[in-house]
């Protein structure tokens, strides 16, 4: 468990930087290519932070890999209700700036309950 713990935090610290030089690049290919969308720079840089821990999916190929599907059914479970509640309460009261923060957050909370079966194992 350790070793795969430190590799995806290697891969993490890859992604990292992928994901910073999108960031510093975007505005740029949104001027050059895209320059009607140029409001929306800030929107796809905040989607592109998720990314960066992206290597944690692995833990759900670890638990599949171990046929733990008892585990994956629960996490899907759990992960699609607050996915439900969140995103309705974002959206609702924010637009699209609350339905990024939900995926946003949802990104997290869905990575945190397959890291939490993970660790059962």
């Amino acid at each position: 468990k350790i070793t795969i713990i430190q590799k995806i935090i290697k891969a993490s610290m890859v992604c990292a930087v992928v994901v910073g030089a999108y960031i510093i690049f975007v505005p740029y290919f949104f001027r050059i290519f895209l320059p009607q969308y140029t409001s929306s720079i800030l929107f796809a840089q905040l989607l592109a932070l998720p990314f960066i821990f992206y290597p944690v999916a692995m833990f759900t190929r670890i638990l599949l890999a171990k046929g733990a599907t008892k585990y994956i059914y629960q996490s899907n479970i759990i992960e699609s209700s607050i996915q439900l509640v969140i995103m309705f309460t974002s959206i609702y009261y924010f637009g699209l700036v609350g339905a990024i923060a939900g995926k946003i957050a949802m990104f997290f909370i869905g990575h945190s309950i397959i890291y939490h079966y993970f660790r059962k194992l």
